[in-house]
């Protein structure tokens, strides 16, 4: 064009112009796939996380980026890997034990370490976004971050959220620095009043590229669902459900256990009524050792008596439950699947001994397991002066259509594998007999005023105990009001 050079460079060699403009022939789609987490998180921009405080949003961002920064699938999703920055400004000690409770539940001692780099300190990212960047240039070792985490929003602004000025600024200090990596920025944010949708300006909600809300059942479930509102260039409604775990990771200075919470998978459809029998851990590894335990003592699962004065329990050799466990648990893209199969299976093993749901014992050469709370019961039964054979010895074991009847009575698995085989005949010789008849005793007798604690209407009223609780009191209660009671104490009156 007339008055206008062609050429791009000056005498030294420098760009004279700020702007290149790109033919139509020269346009090509990019290839590097678009997501950071498939279907979750894009791979450039920025993604708000939003839900009501305590709802578990910081816990599950920070799960899903350490997917990313070990290059792990997430929930069967592929990753894009890479670094991350952290900033935890919502109390760095909480969040250092937080991290402390995921190392120990995920990663094997030896672990190399990740590539993750936490930002405890206050910040305020419109003033303080260019030394951010500078910082994690110098500072993050292996190429730039893949992801630079806010968390929160309110913790990073100075400013209002609610003034659109103040909410702009803050907006194009997270362009700049997903800018200057080419990364995600991902802000953590609290909701509305309303809690409809993320509280302060609408500004933020039309600059992101991803939204997803976080938001905890309230009816006891304690679940925790993920769900991808709206996701620029890629489809949302996205859905991933989880819950915390409890994760104890040792004693503070004065000698008192420190714990966190480590976010674990569930598929949602835990309900509210149903409880866990005994004491049990939630986790993944707990659930899937109680189920493999429960179908193998069924399959082959053999009576031992592991005390010469005990009683006698359906057990089963613990390397056959190991086998089972080590081929169908999950290695998590471990660098070593098979270390983590193992040390997966050693924690939940020593996690029930501790919650004293299972016990183990080597008998001629070969160590068993069982489980420990039935067999308490078992000898506490076999103990009975009521029993001329308590202890089982000589007397044929309970066989599957005995198994049956006995369930068809109400009692659980559990029940049943601990049950001395003549106390199950005594059982189904009497059709008054059941679960409920088992676990509730009467220990003692009333005045004929007393009122029942659960229904408060009197006649027929006696102290009856829990004897699958050793600590509970008797109480005045109706035969009809005692499971009720027992479950739920604070239950009001009829």
């Amino acid at each position: 064009m007339a008055g206008i050079s062609d050429e791009p460079f000056d005498r030294k060699g420098k760009n004279k112009r700020r702007f290149r403009l790109k033919r139509f022939g020269e346009i090509k789609p990019a290839t590097k796939p678009n997501y950071l987490v498939k279907g979750i998180f894009p791979r450039v921009g920025i993604a708000v996380v939003w839900g009501v405080p305590k709802c578990g949003k910081s816990f599950w961002t920070y799960d899903v980026i350490m997917h990313v920064v070990l290059n792990w699938k997430y929930r069967g999703r592929k990753v894009q890997h890479g670094p991350a920055v952290y900033g935890a400004l919502e109390g760095g000690v909480g969040f250092s034990r937080r991290v402390d409770a995921w190392r120990q539940q995920y990663l094997l001692a030896d672990h190399e370490d990740p590539l993750f780099y936490l930002l405890d300190v206050p910040l305020d990212l419109i003033d303080d976004h260019k030394d951010l960047i500078v910082t994690s240039r110098e500072q993050v070792i292996v190429g730039p971050p893949a992801v630079v985490v806010i968390d929160t929003l309110n913790r990073a602004l100075a400013g209002s959220e609610n003034k659109p000025e103040d909410m702009a600024k803050f907006i194009r200090a997270a362009d700049a620095i997903y800018t200057a990596f080419e990364c995600l920025v991902v802000i953590v944010h609290h909701c509305g009043i309303e809690g409809m949708r993320p509280r302060g300006h609408t500004s933020l909600p039309g600059a992101d590229d991803a939204q997803i809300q976080v938001a905890r059942d309230s009816n006891g479930t304690g679940i925790i669902t993920a769900t991808v509102e709206y996701m620029k260039d890629d489809e949302a409604g996205a859905a991933i459900t989880s819950r915390l775990e409890r994760v104890e990771i040792g004693p503070d200075d004065e000698g008192d256990e420190m714990s966190s919470c480590v976010i674990v998978e569930c598929d949602g459809q835990v309900s509210p009524q149903k409880k866990a029998s005994g004491d049990w851990g939630k986790g993944g590894a707990d659930v899937a050792l109680r189920q493999i335990l429960m179908r193998l003592l069924a399959d082959c699962g053999e009576q031992i008596t592991p005390f010469a004065d005990g009683p006698t329990v359906q057990a089963l050799k613990l390397e056959l439950l190991r086998a089972e466990f080590i081929k169908t648990w999950p290695a998590l893209g471990a660098k070593n699947p098979g270390d983590a199969k193992s040390l997966a299976f050693r924690r939940a093993i020593k996690d029930a001994i501790k919650r004293k749901v299972i016990a183990t014992r080597e008998l001629n050469g070969a160590d068993f397991v069982w489980l420990a709370r039935t067999a308490e019961a078992a000898a506490a039964r076999s103990s009975s002066p009521e029993k001329s054979n308590g202890s089982g010895e000589g007397v044929a074991p309970i066989a599957s259509d005995e198994r049956d009847a006995l369930k068809a009575r109400g009692f659980s698995n559990e029940d049943v594998f601990g049950m001395n085989p003549q106390h199950a005949r005594d059982i189904l010789a009497d059709d008054n007999r059941n679960a409920d008849t088992e676990r509730f005793k009467v220990v003692g007798q009333v005045m004929g005023t007393t009122t029942c604690v659960k229904c408060g209407k009197g006649g027929g009223v006696q102290m009856i105990k829990d004897s699958r609780s050793p600590g509970t009191k008797p109480k005045a209660l109706h035969p009809r009001c005692a499971r009720e009671w027992f479950e739920n104490e604070d239950a009001p009156l009829e």
